[in-house]
């Protein structure tokens, strides 16, 4: 399992937009979309460095709000609790939890909001951090087709963490489970 400082995951992800493999001279994205919550601190991270790097000066950002069931027990139940667990045990649940939600189907709550009507011709590269069922970008996506007319979407995610999502990222940097700077164990493992 491989830890993300926040110092190298954004060396990643300005690397990879200086890699030119995200864009080209048929597509550069005009919108990202950040799947909240940690999909909107690595959308903003992109985000910023098209602007940066002058990739696109109408580029915009907007973000979106997809939650599992479980999310608000976790954020306020087992943040207290697993943050005073050894780290030898927090990896083990982790995998549990992943394939927790491999096998579940009816995990979200959503609310969202993307003030914009909708318009032909808009490229929007949909960021997240990663794919475990493939389930929220489903979601993300037929979303985004109700609100656009017929748009043009990638995705970007850090990592896929499973062998055979739903859906499979446009681009992604890994192919394992990760511990983000914004994970419940990272501080542990620093």
């Amino acid at each position: 399992m491989r830890t993300l400082s926040d110092k190298k995951l954004n060396q990643f992800v300005n690397d990879f937009l200086e890699s030119g493999e995200i864009i080209n001279e048929n597509w550069m994205p005009n919108k990202v979309i950040g799947i909240k919550n940690a999909g909107d601190i690595i959308g903003r991270k992109l985000f910023k460095s098209f602007k940066q790097k002058d990739l696109n000066k109408e580029i915009k950002y907007e973000s979106i709000d997809f939650r599992r069931s479980t999310t608000s027990f976790k954020e306020n139940f087992l943040r207290n609790g697993l943050s005073k667990l050894p780290t030898f045990m927090l990896t083990p649940l982790r995998l549990i939890e992943n394939k927790f939600y491999l096998v579940k189907d009816k995990i979200f709550n959503s609310s969202m909001e993307l003030p914009e009507k909708k318009g032909a011709g808009i490229k929007i590269l949909l960021v997240d951090d990663a794919v475990d069922t493939g389930n929220t970008l489903i979601r993300s996506i037929f979303f985004l087709n109700e609100k656009y007319e017929n748009p043009d979407i990638k995705i970007f995610c850090i990592t896929v963490t499973s062998n055979s999502p739903k859906i499979k990222p446009d681009y992604n940097l890994f192919n394992e489970n990760i511990i983000f700077p914004w994970s419940i164990d990272f501080k542990k493992k620093k």
